[in-house]
């Protein structure tokens, strides 16, 4: 698609020294690499070359994609210099994937971001839930309160499936 970037990944079933046939098994049987194609601005064309420097486990590792998120400057009027808390959780069993923090910036836009370098599975739902540390009107601070004290709301990722090529 137009603007994003991509990993192509390959493995040869050489079974060097064992193996099974069919199966993508370690890089030291089975020759196994990724290309990155940065933001594509169209049709791309890729050549690869044979480079032993580039093998990397690509089958043993789980099919995963970043998340990347902001929360924009209309929280900077209300929340402006304010603790946001941010847990990714699997959407099915709430189990954490990561806990984020920082400052609302009063001046930056975007007031607050992450990023999370290939955490999430691929197939996968999750929900990125947030809390600010307000405190209006008591609270705890560096504890979620309930909302009517610290703003609270979660946001839904959706399951993403593998990109299928075309020919």
């Amino acid at each position: 698609m137009i603007g994003d970037a991509y990993n192509i990944e390959y493995w040869i079933d050489s079974n060097v020294g064992g193996g099974t046939v069919g199966q993508c098994d370690a890089p030291a049987i089975d020759h196994q690499w990724r290309t990155i194609v940065p933001a594509v601005t169209g049709d791309t064309e890729i050549t690869d070359a044979h480079d032993a420097g580039l093998i990397t486990d690509i089958c043993g590792a789980p099919a995963t994609v970043d998340l990347d998120f902001a929360l924009d400057a209309s929280f900077q009027g209300a929340h402006g210099g304010q603790e946001v808390y941010a847990a990714v959780v699997t959407a099915l069993d709430g189990a954490v994937i990561a806990r984020l923090s920082g400052t609302v910036s009063a001046t930056a836009d975007p007031t607050f971001s992450f990023s999370i370098q290939r955490a999430l599975a691929i197939g996968t739902a999750y929900q990125v839930r947030y809390w600010i540390d307000s405190n209006f009107g008591g609270g705890t601070v560096g504890a979620c309160d309930p909302k009517a004290i610290d703003h609270q709301w979660s946001v839904a990722v959706a399951a993403r499936a593998r990109m299928e090529t075309k020919r």
